[in-house]
C-alpha cells in the first residue's frame, strides 16, 4: 500500500513565502524571476549564483536580494552561516525572522525558540511583517500544530508563495477540495509560474491525476535539470501510479540525495522505501538513514512521528509489564 508520507509537499518545508509582488514593484519582480524558478525548482546553487552576481553588480535593492540570498543558504541547511551573517541585534525584523527560523532548524531545543516567537508576535514591528508571519507558519507546521500555522497566513497580502504555503497546509489537514481553491486563485495570478506548476502538480496527485502531476515534473527537469526535490517528487508521484514500483522509487531517491544530502523529505522518502522492500541490507540503510535524520534533522516531521510512536510504545509496554 502507498505510504502517504513519500507525497511530497507543494515545496520543501525549508521554503519560505517571501515577498509578495507588491512589496518590492514589477521591476523587482522581474530581475528575480530567474532566481524564484531556480530556487522553487530544487536548484539552490544555481539561485545562489545568479544572487552573487546580483550583489557583486548592484542590481535590484541590495535588501530584498539579500533575502533570498539567506533563504537559498536556509534550503541548503546552512544554517550557522545565517546564524553568523545576522546579528542577533539587527534592526530589521525581515532578517531577525530569517535568524529565527536557522535557529529553529539548528537545535534540538525548541523551547527557546518558540519562547521567541512568541515574544516577537506581541511586538508590533513582527507582528504585520510578512516574512515573520512565514516564518512563524512554518515553525508552528514543524510543531503539528496546522490550524495556528494556517491562521498566521490569513490576511496577507496575495502572492504566489502564500497560496502555495496555504496550499500545502491543506493538503497537510487532508483539505483538498479548500486546496484545490487556494490553486484556482494562484492561477489567476500566474498560471505559468514554476511555483503554480509545483502546486498544482501536488494537488493533482492528492486528486489521483498522477500523470498530470508527472508531465509537469517531467516538464520542469528539462527546463531547469534533475534537481533534487523534482526527481524527490517525481519518486512520489511513480508511487501514487504504481505502489509496488519501489524500484524506480528508490532509484530516483538516491539521485535525489546524492544531488543534494541536505533534502531530508527524500532522505525520509528514502527511509520508508527501504523499510517497504524488507530485504536485510534494505532494513540496514533504513536504520542508516534513520539515525542520520534524527542528527541531521531533529525537526523533521518524520522524526518527530518516529518519537511520539515510540513514546507510545513503550507507555504501552509500561502498562502491561508487571508492577
Amino acid at each position: 500500500m502507498h505510504d502517504p508520507r513519500l507525497v511530497p509537499i507543494c515545496q520543501p518545508s525549508l521554503v519560505l513565502a517571501a515577498f509578495p509582488l507588491g512589496d518590492c514593484g514589477k521591476a523587482m519582480a522581474d530581475l528575480l524571476i530567474g532566481v524564484r524558478n531556480k530556487f522553487f525548482a530544487g536548484d539552490h546553487q544555481g539561485a545562489l549564483q545568479e544572487i552573487e552576481g546580483m550583489l557583486s553588480r548592484g542590481e535590484g535593492p541590495r535588501a530584498e536580494v539579500e533575502v533570498f540570498l539567506y533563504r537559498c543558504n536556509i534550503a541548503q541547511g546552512k544554517y550557522k552561516f545565517v546564524k553568523s551573517s545576522i546579528a542577533p541585534d539587527a534592526s530589521s525584523p525581515v532578517l531577525l525572522s530569517l535568524r529565527l527560523l536557522a535557529s529553529y532548524y539548528d537545535t534540538e531545543n525548541h523551547a527557546p525558540i518558540l519562547e521567541s516567537l512568541s515574544q516577537m508576535e506581541r511586538d508590533s514591528h513582527f507582528a504585520g511583517n510578512t516574512i515573520f508571519r512565514t516564518v512563524q507558519s512554518v515553525i508552528l507546521s514543524h510543531e503539528d500544530r496546522l490550524e495556528e500555522a494556517f491562521t498566521c497566513l490569513q490576511n496577507l497580502p496575495d502572492s504566489l508563495e502564500i497560496f502555495a504555503l496555504r496550499i500545502n497546509l491543506l493538503l497537510t489537514m487532508n483539505r483538498i477540495p479548500l486546496a484545490a481553491q487556494e490553486l484556482a486563485k494562484m492561477r489567476g495570478i500566474n498560471s505559468e509560474a514554476t511555483i503554480t506548476r509545483l502546486a498544482a502538480a501536488v494537488v493533482a496527485l492528492h486528486q489521483d491525476q498522477v500523470d498530470d502531476a508527472l508531465g509537469t515534473y517531467q516538464d520542469l527537469k528539462e527546463k531547469y535539470g534533475a534537481t533534487s526535490y523534482l526527481l524527490a517528487a517525481q519518486a512520489a508521484a511513480i508511487l501514487r501510479k504504481k505502489p509496488r514500483d519501489l524500484a524506480n522509487a528508490t532509484t530516483l531517491l538516491k539521485e535525489a540525495l546524492r544531488a543534494a544530502p541536505y533534502n531530508y523529505d527524500a532522505m525520509a522518502s528514502l527511509l520508508v522505501c527501504y523499510l517497504h522492500r524488507m530485504a536485510p541490507e534494505d532494513i540496514a540503510q533504513a536504520d542508516f538513514l534513520r539515525r542520520q535524520l534524527q542528527t541531521e534533522a531533529p525537526w523533521h516531521p518524520y522524526v518527530t512521528r518516529m518519537k511520539n510512536a515510540e513514546a507510545a510504545l513503550n507507555a504501552a509496554v509500561a502498562m502491561v509489564q508487571p508492577q
